[in-house]
Protein backbone atom coordinates (compact mmCIF):
# COMPACT_ATOMS: atom_id res chain seq x y z
CA UNK A 1 0.00 0.00 0.00
CA UNK A 2 1.15 3.27 -1.13
CA UNK A 3 0.93 6.32 1.10
CA UNK A 4 -0.49 9.81 -0.54
CA UNK A 5 1.24 12.68 -0.13
CA UNK A 6 -0.66 14.33 2.69
CA UNK A 7 -0.08 11.40 4.90
CA UNK A 8 3.85 11.33 4.03
CA UNK A 9 4.08 15.51 4.95
CA UNK A 10 2.18 13.90 8.46
CA UNK A 11 5.41 11.51 8.97
CA UNK A 12 7.98 14.35 7.98
CA UNK A 13 5.97 16.97 10.75
CA UNK A 14 6.31 14.17 13.25
CA UNK A 15 2.87 13.82 13.81
CA UNK A 16 2.90 10.19 13.42
CA UNK A 17 4.65 8.19 16.00
CA UNK A 18 4.59 4.41 17.37
CA UNK A 19 3.83 1.47 15.32
CA UNK A 20 3.04 3.11 12.50
CA UNK A 21 5.84 5.39 11.92
CA UNK A 22 7.91 2.54 11.87
CA UNK A 23 5.83 1.19 9.11
CA UNK A 24 6.18 3.65 6.97
CA UNK A 25 9.51 4.28 7.44
CA UNK A 26 9.99 0.18 6.29
CA UNK A 27 7.86 0.98 3.27
CA UNK A 28 9.81 4.37 2.59
CA UNK A 29 13.05 1.58 2.32
CA UNK A 30 11.14 0.05 -0.76
CA UNK A 31 8.96 1.52 -2.42
CA UNK A 32 10.14 3.63 -5.16
CA UNK A 33 7.31 5.82 -5.89
CA UNK A 34 6.94 6.78 -1.83
CA UNK A 35 10.48 7.36 -1.91
CA UNK A 36 10.70 9.78 -4.53
CA UNK A 37 7.33 11.79 -3.32
CA UNK A 38 8.78 11.41 0.20
CA UNK A 39 12.29 13.32 -0.89
CA UNK A 40 10.16 15.85 -2.97
CA UNK A 41 8.39 16.81 0.31
CA UNK A 42 11.26 16.55 2.75
CA UNK A 43 13.82 18.76 0.12
CA UNK A 44 11.36 21.60 0.41
CA UNK A 45 11.04 21.37 4.06
CA UNK A 46 14.62 20.72 4.48
CA UNK A 47 15.32 24.32 3.01
CA UNK A 48 12.13 26.40 4.41
CA UNK A 49 12.54 25.01 7.97
CA UNK A 50 16.36 25.48 8.23
CA UNK A 51 15.75 29.17 7.31
CA UNK A 52 13.49 29.48 9.91
CA UNK A 53 15.26 28.35 12.98
CA UNK A 54 16.94 31.31 13.90
CA UNK A 55 13.64 33.01 14.80
CA UNK A 56 12.50 29.99 16.24
CA UNK A 57 15.42 29.63 18.01
CA UNK A 58 14.88 33.18 19.68
CA UNK A 59 11.61 32.43 20.98
CA UNK A 60 11.41 30.63 24.75
CA UNK A 61 9.70 27.50 24.15
CA UNK A 62 11.47 24.92 24.74
CA UNK A 63 12.42 22.56 21.77
CA UNK A 64 14.92 20.22 21.04
CA UNK A 65 17.74 19.90 17.69
CA UNK A 66 15.08 17.56 16.01
CA UNK A 67 12.47 19.92 16.34
CA UNK A 68 14.28 22.49 14.75
CA UNK A 69 15.18 20.06 11.51
CA UNK A 70 11.41 19.03 11.36
CA UNK A 71 9.44 21.76 13.10
CA UNK A 72 8.61 24.64 11.63
CA UNK A 73 6.74 26.75 13.85
CA UNK A 74 4.07 28.43 10.57
CA UNK A 75 0.57 28.23 11.04
CA UNK A 76 -0.56 25.29 9.47
CA UNK A 77 -3.66 24.89 6.95
CA UNK A 78 -6.60 22.56 7.24
CA UNK A 79 -5.78 20.39 4.80
CA UNK A 80 -9.40 19.05 4.73
CA UNK A 81 -10.80 22.68 3.85
CA UNK A 82 -8.07 23.63 1.78
CA UNK A 83 -9.59 24.10 -1.95
CA UNK A 84 -7.36 22.76 -4.61
CA UNK A 85 -6.69 27.10 -6.13
CA UNK A 86 -5.42 27.57 -2.36
CA UNK A 87 -2.95 24.46 -2.39
CA UNK A 88 -1.56 25.42 -5.79
CA UNK A 89 -1.39 28.93 -4.73
CA UNK A 90 0.41 27.70 -1.42
CA UNK A 91 2.56 25.37 -3.17
CA UNK A 92 3.89 27.92 -5.08
CA UNK A 93 5.07 30.29 -2.12
CA UNK A 94 6.83 27.20 -0.77
CA UNK A 95 8.84 26.30 -4.04
CA UNK A 96 10.07 30.20 -3.99
CA UNK A 97 10.62 29.81 -0.17
CA UNK A 98 12.72 26.37 -0.58
CA UNK A 99 15.05 28.08 -3.64
CA UNK A 100 15.07 31.41 -1.43
CA UNK A 101 16.16 29.21 2.19
CA UNK A 102 18.63 27.48 -0.04
CA UNK A 103 19.92 30.57 -1.34
CA UNK A 104 20.55 32.10 2.02
CA UNK A 105 21.56 28.95 3.92
CA UNK A 106 24.53 28.13 1.75
CA UNK A 107 27.16 29.51 3.39
CA UNK A 108 26.28 27.29 6.46
CA UNK A 109 28.72 24.68 4.43
CA UNK A 110 30.35 27.03 2.49
CA UNK A 111 32.79 28.74 4.75
CA UNK A 112 35.80 30.07 3.22
CA UNK A 113 38.95 31.94 4.58
CA UNK A 114 39.08 35.72 3.48
CA UNK A 115 41.08 38.75 3.78
CA UNK A 116 40.68 41.05 6.19
CA UNK A 117 38.65 44.17 6.12
CA UNK A 118 39.70 47.55 7.66
CA UNK A 119 36.75 47.14 9.71
CA UNK A 120 36.36 44.30 12.69
CA UNK A 121 33.97 42.30 10.69
CA UNK A 122 34.77 40.56 7.79
CA UNK A 123 32.26 39.05 4.97
CA UNK A 124 32.65 35.00 4.71
CA UNK A 125 30.05 34.44 2.29
CA UNK A 126 28.55 36.08 -0.58
CA UNK A 127 26.24 34.83 -3.22
CA UNK A 128 27.51 35.49 -6.94
CA UNK A 129 26.44 31.98 -8.63
CA UNK A 130 24.85 29.23 -7.64
CA UNK A 131 24.68 25.62 -8.32
CA UNK A 132 23.24 22.10 -7.32
CA UNK A 133 24.51 19.15 -5.48
CA UNK A 134 22.67 15.88 -5.86
CA UNK A 135 21.16 14.47 -2.80
CA UNK A 136 19.22 10.89 -3.20
CA UNK A 137 15.98 9.47 -1.33
CA UNK A 138 18.82 6.95 0.50
CA UNK A 139 20.51 10.41 1.43
CA UNK A 140 17.17 11.49 2.72
CA UNK A 141 15.96 8.98 4.68
CA UNK A 142 19.73 8.43 6.37
CA UNK A 143 19.49 11.73 7.28
CA UNK A 144 16.00 12.02 8.26
CA UNK A 145 16.76 8.56 10.38
CA UNK A 146 19.75 10.06 12.07
CA UNK A 147 18.26 13.44 12.93
CA UNK A 148 15.05 11.46 14.42
CA UNK A 149 17.46 8.66 16.57
CA UNK A 150 20.47 10.27 17.53
CA UNK A 151 19.51 14.15 19.08
CA UNK A 152 17.06 13.50 22.03
CA UNK A 153 20.07 14.82 24.49
CA UNK A 154 20.74 18.12 22.09
CA UNK A 155 19.30 21.05 22.61
CA UNK A 156 19.95 23.79 19.97
CA UNK A 157 19.66 26.74 22.79
CA UNK A 158 23.21 25.50 23.80
CA UNK A 159 24.75 26.35 20.69
CA UNK A 160 25.05 29.82 21.95
CA UNK A 161 23.31 32.98 22.19
CA UNK A 162 20.74 34.02 18.99
CA UNK A 163 20.18 37.39 18.07
CA UNK A 164 17.34 38.53 15.53
CA UNK A 165 16.69 41.71 13.86
CA UNK A 166 13.98 41.96 11.82
CA UNK A 167 10.90 39.44 10.71
CA UNK A 168 10.53 38.31 7.10
CA UNK A 169 6.98 38.68 6.81
CA UNK A 170 5.24 39.32 3.62
CA UNK A 171 3.52 42.92 3.31
CA UNK A 172 1.42 44.47 0.09
CA UNK A 173 2.94 46.86 -1.47
CA UNK A 174 2.64 49.18 -4.43
CA UNK A 175 4.97 49.72 -7.53
CA UNK A 176 6.26 52.74 -6.14
CA UNK A 177 6.99 51.39 -2.59
CA UNK A 178 8.73 48.26 -3.84
CA UNK A 179 11.02 50.11 -5.70
CA UNK A 180 12.11 52.33 -2.87
CA UNK A 181 12.43 49.61 -0.63
CA UNK A 182 15.54 48.03 -2.71
CA UNK A 183 18.76 49.14 -3.85
CA UNK A 184 18.58 47.71 -6.80
CA UNK A 185 17.07 48.09 -10.39
CA UNK A 186 13.17 46.35 -9.90
CA UNK A 187 12.38 44.62 -13.03
CA UNK A 188 8.63 43.87 -12.77
CA UNK A 189 7.59 42.70 -16.84
CA UNK A 190 4.79 42.42 -18.06
CA UNK A 191 3.63 39.10 -19.21
CA UNK A 192 1.12 38.37 -22.32
CA UNK A 193 -2.17 37.15 -21.10
CA UNK A 194 -1.71 38.02 -17.41
CA UNK A 195 -2.73 40.89 -15.66
CA UNK A 196 -0.68 43.53 -13.35
CA UNK A 197 1.15 41.48 -10.60
CA UNK A 198 0.53 42.01 -6.60
CA UNK A 199 3.57 43.35 -4.95
CA UNK A 200 4.84 41.68 -2.01
CA UNK A 201 7.87 43.28 0.39
CA UNK A 202 9.81 40.74 2.46
CA UNK A 203 11.49 42.56 4.98
CA UNK A 204 15.20 42.57 5.32
CA UNK A 205 16.26 40.89 8.66
CA UNK A 206 19.36 39.09 10.50
CA UNK A 207 19.85 36.59 12.58
CA UNK A 208 23.24 36.55 15.03
CA UNK A 209 24.81 33.97 16.83
CA UNK A 210 27.45 34.22 19.22
CA UNK A 211 28.83 30.48 19.56
CA UNK A 212 29.12 28.80 22.38
CA UNK A 213 32.25 26.08 21.72
CA UNK A 214 31.11 23.39 24.27
CA UNK A 215 27.41 23.41 23.65
CA UNK A 216 28.42 22.73 19.47
CA UNK A 217 30.84 20.10 20.40
CA UNK A 218 28.02 18.78 22.57
CA UNK A 219 26.33 18.32 19.66
CA UNK A 220 28.83 16.95 17.09
CA UNK A 221 29.54 14.63 19.72
CA UNK A 222 25.88 13.20 20.10
CA UNK A 223 26.18 13.37 15.84
CA UNK A 224 29.07 11.38 15.95
CA UNK A 225 31.15 13.31 14.50
CA UNK A 226 35.23 13.59 15.68
CA UNK A 227 35.98 16.94 14.87
CA UNK A 228 35.92 20.07 17.54
CA UNK A 229 35.20 23.16 17.24
CA UNK A 230 38.64 25.15 19.06
CA UNK A 231 37.94 26.78 22.07
CA UNK A 232 39.41 30.15 20.62
CA UNK A 233 35.90 30.39 18.96
CA UNK A 234 34.19 30.42 21.79
CA UNK A 235 31.69 33.93 22.07
CA UNK A 236 32.85 34.63 18.24
CA UNK A 237 29.57 35.71 16.25
CA UNK A 238 28.55 35.01 13.07
CA UNK A 239 26.04 37.23 11.28
CA UNK A 240 23.43 36.01 8.24
CA UNK A 241 21.95 38.79 6.68
CA UNK A 242 19.09 38.46 4.81
CA UNK A 243 18.35 41.87 2.57
CA UNK A 244 15.03 42.88 1.92
CA UNK A 245 13.03 41.21 -1.31
CA UNK A 246 10.38 41.74 -3.53
CA UNK A 247 7.96 39.05 -4.85
CA UNK A 248 5.71 39.89 -7.83
CA UNK A 249 2.71 37.52 -8.33
CA UNK A 250 0.95 37.40 -12.00
CA UNK A 251 -2.52 35.74 -12.61
CA UNK A 252 -3.77 34.28 -15.78
CA UNK A 253 -6.08 31.53 -17.28
CA UNK A 254 -2.81 29.44 -16.85
CA UNK A 255 -2.42 29.78 -13.21
CA UNK A 256 -0.01 31.50 -11.33
CA UNK A 257 3.55 32.64 -12.07
CA UNK A 258 5.45 34.65 -9.56
CA UNK A 259 8.75 36.38 -9.57
CA UNK A 260 10.76 36.79 -6.04
CA UNK A 261 14.10 39.21 -6.52
CA UNK A 262 16.46 40.57 -3.54
CA UNK A 263 19.99 40.80 -3.56
CA UNK A 264 21.95 37.88 -2.02
CA UNK A 265 22.32 37.16 1.78
CA UNK A 266 25.95 37.42 2.91
CA UNK A 267 27.69 35.57 6.35
CA UNK A 268 29.64 37.78 8.44
CA UNK A 269 31.92 37.46 11.52
CA UNK A 270 34.60 38.87 13.99
CA UNK A 271 38.27 39.22 12.25
CA UNK A 272 40.69 36.37 13.30
CA UNK A 273 37.87 33.45 13.09
CA UNK A 274 39.27 29.85 11.67
CA UNK A 275 36.33 29.49 9.33
CA UNK A 276 37.54 26.42 7.83
CA UNK A 277 38.22 24.28 11.22
CA UNK A 278 34.45 25.15 11.55
CA UNK A 279 33.60 23.71 8.12
CA UNK A 280 35.35 20.57 8.51
CA UNK A 281 33.77 19.95 11.73
CA UNK A 282 30.43 20.18 9.76
CA UNK A 283 31.56 18.24 6.78
CA UNK A 284 32.82 15.83 9.42
CA UNK A 285 29.68 14.96 11.08
CA UNK A 286 28.53 11.13 9.66
CA UNK A 287 24.81 12.67 9.60
CA UNK A 288 25.82 14.06 5.92
CA UNK A 289 25.63 10.88 3.99
CA UNK A 290 28.82 10.36 1.93
CA UNK A 291 27.65 11.46 -1.53
CA UNK A 292 26.84 14.54 -0.18
CA UNK A 293 29.84 15.52 2.28
CA UNK A 294 31.61 14.67 -1.12
CA UNK A 295 30.16 17.40 -3.69
CA UNK A 296 30.31 19.82 -0.75
CA UNK A 297 34.19 19.10 -0.16
CA UNK A 298 34.52 19.55 -3.86
CA UNK A 299 32.61 22.94 -4.23
CA UNK A 300 35.85 25.11 -4.70
CA UNK A 301 34.75 28.69 -5.19
CA UNK A 302 32.89 28.56 -1.35
CA UNK A 303 33.10 31.83 -0.82
CA UNK A 304 30.51 32.86 -3.37
CA UNK A 305 28.50 29.73 -4.18
CA UNK A 306 24.94 29.24 -2.93
CA UNK A 307 24.63 25.49 -3.13
CA UNK A 308 20.74 24.12 -4.11
CA UNK A 309 20.47 20.26 -2.70
CA UNK A 310 18.32 18.52 -4.90
CA UNK A 311 17.25 14.84 -6.32
CA UNK A 312 19.49 13.49 -9.26
CA UNK A 313 17.96 14.34 -12.56
CA UNK A 314 15.54 16.96 -11.41
CA UNK A 315 17.23 20.42 -12.41
CA UNK A 316 18.78 21.40 -15.72
CA UNK A 317 21.57 23.90 -16.02
CA UNK A 318 20.61 26.82 -18.35
CA UNK A 319 21.93 30.40 -19.74
CA UNK A 320 19.90 33.48 -18.62
CA UNK A 321 20.86 36.55 -20.07
CA UNK A 322 24.44 35.60 -19.95
CA UNK A 323 24.89 34.01 -16.97
CA UNK A 324 24.18 30.83 -15.61
CA UNK A 325 20.91 29.63 -14.01
CA UNK A 326 19.14 26.48 -13.03
CA UNK A 327 15.64 25.49 -13.95
CA UNK A 328 13.91 22.69 -11.24
CA UNK A 329 11.28 20.55 -12.12
CA UNK A 330 9.11 19.09 -9.92
CA UNK A 331 8.51 16.67 -12.37
CA UNK A 332 5.05 14.84 -10.17
CA UNK A 333 1.81 15.82 -9.47
CA UNK A 334 -0.64 16.97 -11.95
CA UNK A 335 0.31 20.77 -11.93
CA UNK A 336 3.31 20.84 -10.87
CA UNK A 337 5.61 24.11 -9.96
CA UNK A 338 8.81 24.51 -11.63
CA UNK A 339 11.21 27.19 -10.48
CA UNK A 340 14.36 28.53 -12.37
CA UNK A 341 16.83 30.45 -10.64
CA UNK A 342 19.52 32.40 -11.36
CA UNK A 343 21.84 35.58 -10.00
CA UNK A 344 22.51 38.58 -12.20
CA UNK A 345 25.15 41.34 -10.96
CA UNK A 346 24.53 40.82 -6.90
CA UNK A 347 20.31 39.97 -7.53
CA UNK A 348 18.78 36.29 -6.99
CA UNK A 349 16.02 35.78 -9.01
CA UNK A 350 13.84 32.72 -8.37
CA UNK A 351 10.46 32.46 -10.66
CA UNK A 352 8.27 29.59 -10.32
CA UNK A 353 4.90 28.84 -12.24
CA UNK A 354 2.27 25.89 -12.31
CA UNK A 355 3.23 23.73 -14.98
CA UNK A 356 5.56 26.51 -16.00
CA UNK A 357 7.73 24.70 -18.69
CA UNK A 358 11.80 25.83 -19.52
CA UNK A 359 11.04 27.31 -22.31
CA UNK A 360 8.16 29.32 -20.78
CA UNK A 361 10.34 30.26 -18.24
CA UNK A 362 13.32 31.33 -20.03
CA UNK A 363 11.22 33.43 -22.29
CA UNK A 364 10.36 35.21 -19.20
CA UNK A 365 13.35 35.59 -18.06
CA UNK A 366 14.58 37.05 -21.38
CA UNK A 367 12.55 40.43 -20.32
CA UNK A 368 14.70 40.65 -16.71
CA UNK A 369 17.24 42.53 -18.20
Amino acid sequence: MCYDEGRIQSYIDGEIAGIEMEEIQEHLEICEDCKVRYSNLLENDMMVRTSMEGFIASDRERFNAEMAWRKLKLERMNSEEIQEGKWKINMLYKKLATAAAAVGLAGFLAFSPASSMASDFLTIFRVEKVQVISITPEDMLQMDKIMKEGTGGVDIRNFGKVKVSGRQEMVPVTLEQARSAVDFDLKIPALDGYGKPDLQKTAGSSVSLAIDVNGVNAALKAFGGKERLPEELNGKEFTLVVPTGITAEYSGPAGKIMLAQARGPSVRTTSGVDVKAIRQALLGMPALPENFRRQLAAVEDWQHTALIPLPAGQHTEVPVNGTGGIFIKEGNGQSPVNVLVWQKNGVIYALAGQNMQQDKALEIAGKIK
